[in-house]
């Protein structure tokens, strides 16, 4: 097949998928978990960390989900607290990184 000039045609391959033994997940798309916002609290302290979760959380709505990063060492504690006063549901909660550069991800979901 042969297009006329000026015109370009995309041609794709079908590429087998190859999934992970890992829950079956094949591409990131198919987790049914995917963050409206994502908000970088490694550089300031957990108790202005969650002043801005806070604003952020009333903007979003309802349902969503929110990624909150945080390198303070007493955010598993301070985070799982934050939400359960406010009424908001955390979804996952992980370490990651090695020292120094460990870091915490949450994923909250608002109501």
């Amino acid at each position: 097949m042969t297009a006329p000039p000026g015109l370009v045609v995309e041609v794709r391959q079908e590429v087998p998928l190859q999934c992970s033994p890992v829950k079956g997940v094949c591409r990131l798309e198919d987790l049914k978990v995917k963050p409206l916002h994502r908000l970088d609290n490694r550089g300031t302290p957990c108790a202005l960390g969650l002043i801005r979760a806070t604003e952020v959380m009333e903007a979003l709505p309802s349902g969503a989900v929110l990624e909150l990063l945080s390198k303070d060492v007493y955010a598993p504690y301070e985070v799982p607290a934050w939400a359960g006063k406010y009424g908001y549901r955390i979804l996952k909660q992980e370490q990651r990184g090695i020292f120094p550069f460990r870091y915490y991800r949450f994923l909250v979901e608002k109501p």
